[in-house]
């Protein structure tokens, strides 16, 4: 699914705000997403089930055993298909990653060159102001 970044940003926002406001709401959310998952999971199973044993005539210990494989066989190869493809991904992160971070480093540099002296002073100060806060709260 490609959701819209905006879309994206307001769904984050909902369940950060339903996981701090209303934690057990959170909880019986997660349960009921997996109830539901194991449920198309047995219905899967059982739909396999079926299938196997109708088309090849099978007894249930060899229709369990081919089922078994064949559901195997349904979640590794999506899940090889996504390791190959974050293989990729982490590959380019790498190489493009050392180049943005110098291109933000020069960024704030010219920033931090552009700003009057008080505004840097009121910058460090309030840096030192929060770290004492900071510091005080935790000691």
């Amino acid at each position: 699914m490609n959701f819209p970044t905006n879309i994206k940003w307001h769904l984050s926002l909902a369940t950060t705000v339903i996981v701090i406001i209303a934690p057990d709401l959170a909880v019986w959310l997660i349960h009921t997403l997996f109830e539901i998952l194991h449920a198309l999971f047995e219905l899967l199973e059982g739909t396999l089930d079926a299938i196997v044993e109708h088309l090849f005539d099978t007894d249930l210990h060899t229709t369990q055993i081919i089922v078994f494989y064949l559901m195997w066989t349904m979640f590794l190869y999506p899940a090889y298909r996504i390791f190959r493809y974050l293989k990729k991904m982490f590959a380019d992160l790498k190489e493009t990653l050392p180049c943005w971070c110098e291109e933000q480093k020069e960024q704030v540099k010219t920033h931090w060159r552009k700003q009057p002296l008080i505004k840097k002073c009121k910058l460090v100060s309030g840096c030192f102001l929060g770290a004492l806060g900071l510091s005080y709260l935790v000691f």
